[in-house]
């Protein structure tokens, strides 16, 4: 409960999560994936990247996280599907693991 307002946010859940396991950073990752894949679609979609951008970024301008979720679309969609594979997340996540969960350490 890192704001002290005796909840436990999904941010502060998955930030517990990756902090205490002991797996390797991969592994990490793909445990992430899974807990964001809300429709269970085996994609992440703009709307949930969003989610995850609002939560680790601590934002609540739309233009912030839309420009960010823009920016992680552009730099690993690869196939250009308009969603991010468990693939795309992973290298996006371990190329540049600030543009996704800043100052986490993973």
């Amino acid at each position: 409960d890192l704001d002290k307002d005796h909840e436990i946010s999904f941010r502060e859940f998955l930030i517990g999560m990756l902090s205490f396991s002991s797996a390797d950073p991969e592994s990490k990752i793909r445990t992430a994936f899974r807990s964001l894949d809300k429709d269970n679609s085996g994609k992440l979609e703009r709307r949930e990247v969003a989610i995850l951008v609002a939560q680790f970024h601590q934002q609540n301008d739309p233009v912030f996280i839309k420009k960010k979720v823009e920016a992680i679309f552009r730099r690993i969609d690869g196939d250009t599907d308009g969603g991010l594979d468990l693939e795309e997340f992973v290298q996006l996540c371990m190329r540049q693991p600030e543009l996704v969960f800043p100052n986490l350490a993973l």
